[in-house]
């Protein structure tokens, strides 16, 4: 029989039986503190907890390992596409596994790759209609139409226009086909555009065998007639030699005033940059009025040149609306030793 007994050193087990030895009366015991008895299972308690705290360690450090290696393609999906809503369509995610994670990662090349190609079409596109903009007008007119504005009408105090006419072209046209004509016009009035560039003059417009620019605008600044004057000069020479290239006696009659105008863009299709005043109306008149193969300007022009050209009077023209205005034809620059002699 066993029996638990509180004792002075803590509880203990007893253990007895009797000890059936005829004439004798005893009875065998033994005894065990509770501590000694409990040892193994304390022990075992020891172990386990020992083992539980590896396993846990090692179940924690398995499953940061797992979560870490899951997260890196995530964290490196979320960088790309952190840096493509920066605008950085080159970003790349570097994941090479075949699971669904890679998937994913490919495919999110996939598609900044596409926007990229796409992006690019659009700049490219982008570009064209930019030049093509910049062909039909000026570039701070471009810049304010882009901005929003609606009506663009700016005055300006002082400026030169130039109108340029080919001599008999309604007789040329009679004897050429309509293709020719195009090809012809074309061609000189390309070559009117490259020394107009040279120069910064902006030309305005053709209307049929007419050139219209102007100097002096939309960026004022002075020396515009002067420009303008070696324009209409180099347009005799060019148109000269371009008919005598093509077999053909190719005459510009050239007019030039200088004055305020109102220039800008108005309407809402088919934009143009115009030019609007009486300067715009005399030096059409100094064209339509003139004489073929010259250059023929008013006074208000004839002031700017007269010191660095030479002009000789025409005296006074009669000109529709105006009356009798008097013109000067110009014929050419003044070289140093001409201006000195």
């Amino acid at each position: 029989m066993i029996e638990l007994h509180p004792g002075g050193a803590g509880n203990s087990l007893v253990s007895y039986m009797p000890l059936r030895i005829e004439g004798l009366h005893w009875a065998i015991i033994a005894r065990m503190t509770l501590a000694e008895a409990l040892r193994p299972i304390s022990e075992m308690k020891r172990l386990f907890g020992w083992w539980g705290f590896g396993l846990l360690l090692l179940t924690t450090l398995a499953a940061w390992l797992m979560t870490r290696q899951i997260l890196r393609p995530v964290n490196a999906l979320v960088g790309a596409a952190e840096k493509v809503a920066a605008g950085d369509l080159n970003a790349q995610v570097e994941w090479k596994s075949k699971d669904e994670l890679g998937v994913l990662s490919n495919t999110f090349n996939s598609m900044t790759k596409s926007i990229r190609e796409k992006t690019e079409v659009i700049e490219e596109k982008n570009r064209e209609n930019e030049a093509l903009l910049l062909n039909i007008l000026p570039g701070e007119i471009a810049a304010r139409l882009k901005e929003g504005e609606k009506e663009i009408a700016d005055s300006f105090a002082d400026v030169t226009v130039l109108f340029g006419d080919i001599v008999g072209f309604t007789a040329l046209s009679s004897r050429t086909s309509a293709a020719e004509i195009v090809e012809m016009l074309n061609g000189l009035f390309c070559r009117f555009d490259e020394v107009a560039q040279q120069l910064h003059i902006e030309k305005i417009k053709t209307i049929g065998d007419c050139y219209m620019a102007v100097c002096g605008l939309p960026s004022p600044g002075a020396g515009h007639a002067e420009r303008m004057a070696h324009m209409a000069l180099r347009m005799l020479e060019i148109t000269r030699q371009y008919g005598q290239a093509r077999g053909l006696n190719l005459q510009l009659r050239i007019g030039l005033n200088s004055g305020p105008v109102v220039a800008g863009v108005i309407g809402v299709t088919k934009f143009i940059y115009d030019l609007w005043g009486d300067t715009v109306n005399l030096a059409s008149r100094m064209e339509s009025t003139g004489v073929p193969g010259e250059i023929q300007v008013t006074r208000s022009t004839y002031e700017y040149l007269k010191d660095n050209f030479k002009l000789e009077s025409r005296g006074l023209v009669q000109v529709k609306g105006k009356g009798e205005i008097e013109t000067w034809i110009l014929q050419a620059e003044l070289h140093v030793a001409e201006v000195v002699g």
